[in-house]
């Protein structure tokens, strides 16, 4: 006879889950962000064995990149590929299976960062097929807009954050929604961020890449920071000379400051995530790190101690985070041995509080 209730009510409610795993109604955003805790950016084609390696080394969320736009149809009705929202479909069950938490980041849409008056209306379709899908997936699967708002979108980001918002909502009024700034979503762009007053489910997300001419050093596919052998934190035992075209005053500062006044130092970190956490008290508003991350170019140890620094940076304001990345260039897992690197990973998930 329950289980018969159960049905009848999984029915009733519209749900394609047991009621119990529905979403909650009236979700406090603090708890929310609490719950993501340590994540892992984690590339969407994921299978079932690596979300268990994942969880198993102790992390509690998987962000999860996807490139909605590119499975999207270019003209009304913007439809999503059935294929691709199968996709998803099998990471979150995935995930529900093993209790992680599911970040769904809408990444990479360039069309909109470059002309966003021609794709500002199938941005917001595809947040409604996105919600119409997933509204009644438990409360552990969040909304992440947009990630790294930039280029000609800065001046527009703020009215099409409430546009969007508003259209999510009139289908899905309880999954938590994830919103970044400008600027790349760099720490500073928080305050440029204007958020809609009357929406109380709303996590505020930030990246953190700080200094980049050290945690994107000799970064391929960037026109900048080739020049490598920049340790963290600074001074560098010996100076360091910059390619030509990178010089500037951050090198004399790096060469020749103290560790305590370097800019590439615990110093520059903490005043920065001071920053955020005096914003977030300032519009109680919780912060959520969806990214921080060195490239592999830049020596082990170095990577080690600034991800430890910023892990705790975070975690001392209360912020939660996810690692950029899992098994890529910036990865904290090894595909070709099929191993974690332990120094990282100690880093991210200290010894004694990995999951046994």
């Amino acid at each position: 006879m329950k289980i018969q209730l159960l049905f009848f009510l999984a029915i009733l409610t519209g749900c394609t889950i047991i009621p119990s795993q529905c979403p909650a109604k009236n979700l406090d955003a603090f708890q929310q962000n609490s719950r993501l805790g340590r994540g892992i950016n984690t590339p969407l084609n994921t299978d079932i064995q690596g979300i268990r390696l994942i969880k198993n080394a102790g992390f509690q969320a998987l962000r999860v990149p996807i490139q909605w736009d590119k499975h999207t149809s270019i003209d009304k009705p913007y439809t999503i590929e059935k294929k691709y929202f199968e996709e998803v479909d099998q990471l979150l069950t995935n995930a529900q299976q093993v209790d992680l938490n599911v970040v769904l980041d809408f990444h990479g849409y360039r069309d909109l960062v470059k002309e966003p008056d021609d794709n500002r209306e199938r941005f917001i379709s595809i947040w409604e097929q996105i919600a119409e899908r997933y509204k009644n997936r438990p409360d552990s699967v969040y909304y992440e807009l947009l990630n790294e708002p930039s280029g000609n979108l800065e001046k527009q980001w703020n009215s099409l954050i409430e546009r969007t918002i508003t259209a999510i909502r009139r289908i899905d009024p309880t999954h938590t929604i994830i919103v970044g700034g400008i600027w790349w979503s760099h720490v500073k762009a928080l305050e440029k961020l204007t958020l809609p007053k009357d929406e109380t489910n709303l996590i505020a997300t930030f990246h953190f890449y700080d200094p980049m001419i050290f945690t994107h050093q000799g970064a391929e596919w960037s026109s900048k920071y080739k020049t490598t052998g920049v340790v963290w934190p600074g001074p560098p035992p010996h100076p360091i000379v910059p390619l030509k075209g990178e010089e500037g005053d951050f090198w004399h500062n790096y060469n020749t400051l103290p560790t305590e006044e370097n800019p590439a130092g615990p110093k520059h970190i903490n005043d920065l995530f001071d920053f955020a956490q005096i914003w977030s008290k300032k519009h109680n508003i919780p912060l959520w790190l969806g990214e921080f991350g060195a490239y592999s170019k830049a020596d082990t140890d170095s990577r080690i101690r600034w991800t430890k620094c910023v892990r705790e940076a975070a975690e001392k304001r209360g912020i939660s985070w996810a690692y950029w990345e899992f098994n890529a260039g910036f990865g904290v897992y090894d595909r070709s041995t099929s191993s974690w690197k332990e120094g990282l990973l100690n880093a991210l998930i200290p010894e004694h509080q990995k999951a046994q």
